[in-house]
């Protein structure tokens, strides 16, 4: 009997060990046309100097949708406010690589950058946000490698994703 009682003690103290996992699903959705898996094409309005696109997410936990959600969002293209003759794509953080057709005009990556892409947004209640990404006119025909890192406030996970959207 008492060995009945010890088995039935481990045994059903074994779920404890069990740590939940919660049923987190993130939609991206670029609204742009896909050409494989992660690259994607945005047309550049040469007409404008930024061409403007909203990009969408939407994110939910256990069949909910989750409010508050923290995205980080990332892209590896800057431009310089008056500079029309290159732009900046970035090696890490604080590094980047100046890219024109005049070599002579050097710029160098200071903090003054405007990025191609918003850096933060929170989901509202139905679970969804958007963000906006404004790449400029010279950089048509490079690729923007854009990351989302969703933070999903109250379930302790992180997400994170980069795709490629080739401006055309």
């Amino acid at each position: 009997m008492k060995l009945l009682l010890i088995l039935v003690f481990l045994f059903g103290c074994s779920d404890f060990n069990d740590e939940y996992v919660p049923d987190i699903k993130i939609v991206f959705e670029p609204n742009l046309e896909k050409i494989d898996d992660d690259t994607y094409v945005m047309d550049i309005d040469e007409n404008r100097w930024q061409t403007l696109h909203k990009l969408d997410i939407y994110i939910e936990a256990d069949n909910r949708p989750v409010e508050y959600a923290s995205i980080s969002w990332h892209s590896n293209l800057f431009w310089v406010v008056g500079d029309t003759l290159g732009y900046i794509t970035s090696i890490n953080e604080d590094q980047g690589r100046y890219v024109s057709n005049d070599t002579s005009y050097i710029v160098d990556f200071d903090g003054s950058q405007v990025p191609t892409s918003n850096y933060r947004s929170l989901t509202g209640t139905d679970g969804k946000t958007s963000n906006m990404i404004a790449p400029v006119r010279i950089m048509k025909g490079d690729y923007l490698y854009f990351t989302y890192d969703a933070w999903i406030t109250g379930y302790m996970e992180g997400r994170e994703k980069t795709i490629r959207i080739y401006l055309k």
